[in-house]
């Protein structure tokens, strides 16, 4: 007798498919689970309600929301120039301290300015600040140590443009009465001149050329509040080239900060990515361009002001090694609207880009000795010092020829 083994049900084998693509559902339901929560809890949420995670700023993005009047800060709101330091404070790591005019400071106290030294006013941004130094490695301090006679007035504000600089100088010429202003130009600052940079949560007033040449401030007093976040989500927007960023972050901010972790963060890469590529392709301003004719203008209507009140303006460059980079690849294209806003002014304009690549090329100096972080940051000590000692003898015959 033969046996034969009984016929297989049809079903079986679709069943037995079922509960694996089951299995197989639930086994990725689970590793996207797990991946989420791994995330989420490896995700930082700062004060200002911003997230972040693997050192990526996630959508949407909002500007810090640290509040004008909040005694930890060492910035407060500015209704003239959108932000300034805080008089009398100590900022929060305790490496910079002001006086009572918001001057940088060796120690967090008022203090007479001297009648009987040449007042030497440094305007600008975090270059003329010192940032990422403290009081005796700034270069206010490295000035007055190489010029008998000077007292240094560091009025550079952090994040600043050259228009807001100009500004700061009218709120404080009347007191600090200077004899020498050291325009400090950042090259970065020529497009914070036409923009709305913002820092610690303030925005700024942005200066603009009228069709008949003369001069209209917007943002003015700057916004804040719930009418900058609007403003800022639409700047946001704008800086990336979609205008659902502001649709998503209005509308749907619940999925983004409340689901799908991972496709937020792939997202925010994007942006980012996006951002750093149109930044690259803007950071060089063309003849012509807004930011160039902008900041000449700036430049020499600030230089003019400051001979009017019987002062000597020194206009300046303080560049980032980026720039000493960009002079290596053969352009200067900041040399030459600063240079002709120095000449119509009637000033000197001395370019200290090309000066710090000579002491690099001939070995005196490197990048790292030079800039904090490697050479990607603010003027090192030895920076501020070399730098000091380039613009000594200008600011030396500034004092004795005003």
């Amino acid at each position: 007798m033969t046996l034969t083994e009984p016929a297989q049900s049809p079903a079986r084998p679709r069943v037995r498919l079922r509960v694996r693509l089951i299995a197989a559902a639930v086994a990725l339901v689970f590793a996207f689970g797990l991946a989420e929560g791994v995330l989420r809890l490896l995700t930082r949420t700062e004060a200002d309600g911003s997230q972040w995670l693997f050192g990526v700023d996630l959508l949407p993005w909002r500007p810090p929301r640290r509040a004008a009047d909040d005694a930890t800060s060492s910035n407060m709101y500015d209704a003239w120039i959108g932000w300034a330091p805080r008089p009398l404070s100590t900022s929060p790591d305790g490496k910079y301290t002001y006086d009572q005019h918001g001057l940088r400071a060796p120690v967090a106290a008022p203090r007479e300015i001297p009648p009987d030294r040449s007042i030497v006013y440094l305007a600008g941004d975090s270059f003329a600040h010192s940032d990422e130094v403290s009081w005796d490695e700034a270069l206010g301090p490295a000035v007055e140590s190489l010029i008998p006679g000077a007292w240094c007035a560091v009025a550079g504000v952090p994040g600043c443009g050259t228009d807001q600089s100009w500004w700061r100088y009218q709120q404080l010429k009347a007191t600090v009465r200077p004899r020498v202003v050291l325009i400090l130009v950042h090259q970065g600052d020529f497009r914070r001149n036409i923009g709305g940079w913002t820092r610690a949560g303030f925005s700024k007033p942005i200066l603009q050329i009228r069709a008949d040449g003369g001069l209209a401030v917007r943002n003015r007093p700057p916004l804040r509040g719930d009418a900058f976040q609007a403003a800022f989500d639409d700047f946001t927007a704008s800086e990336l080239g979609a205008a659902q960023q502001v649709t998503t972050a209005r509308a749907y901010d619940w999925i983004w900060s409340d689901s799908f972790r991972a496709l937020r963060f792939a997202r925010s890469m994007s942006a980012h990515a996006d951002r750093a590529r149109r930044a690259a392709e803007t950071s060089t301003p063309g003849s012509g361009d807004p930011a160039q004719t902008t900041t000449e203008r700036i430049v020499k209507e600030f230089a003019a002001e400051v001979i009017r009140d019987g002062a000597t303006p020194v206009v300046a460059t303080a560049p980032g090694a980026i720039h000493i980079s960009d002079l290596e690849g053969g352009t200067d294209w900041w040399s030459g609207p600063l240079s002709r806003a120095a000449a119509a002014a009637g000033c000197v304009y001395v370019d200290l880009t090309p000066l710090l690549l000579d002491d690099i090329r001939a070995g005196r100096a490197t990048r790292a000795t030079l800039f904090t972080a490697g050479g990607a940051g603010h003027f090192t000590a030895a920076g501020n010092r070399r730098v000091a000692e380039l613009l000594a003898p200008t600011i030396r015959d500034a004092i004795a020829h005003r």
